[in-house]
C-alpha cells in the first residue's frame, strides 16, 4: 500500500523505485502484499537470468573476473 500521493505515481513494478516513495507492508494473504510479492520475485528473477546469461559472463571475464558461479544460488529465504 501506499499513501494517496504515490498512488497515482505507480503502474507497475518499475515504479517502485520512485524518489520519495514509502511502501507500507500488508498482512500475510492480502491482494496488495501479493502483488508486491510477485514483482519483487519477478524482478529477482530477471536479474538471476542476466546472472547466467553468457553474455554477462563473456563480459566478466573480459574484466578479468572469475564468472564461473556467476548467478549460482547459495541460499534460498522462504517467507514466515
Amino acid at each position: 500500500m501506499t499513501d494517496r500521493e504515490d498512488a497515482g505515481r505507480l503502474r507497475g513494478g518499475a515504479d517502485l523505485d520512485l524518489p520519495g516513495l514509502r511502501l507500507a507492508g500488508r498482512e500475510a494473504g492480502a491482494g496488495a502484499q501479493r502483488l508486491l510479492e510477485r514483482e519483487v520475485r519477478g524482478h529477482v528473477q530477471r536479474l538471476l537470468d542476466v546472472l547466467v546469461s553468457g553474455e554477462f559472463r563473456r563480459e566478466l571475464s573480459a574484466l578479468a573476473y572469475d564468472a564461473r558461479q556467476a548467478g549460482e544460488r547459495v541460499a534460498e529465504v522462504r517467507a514466515a
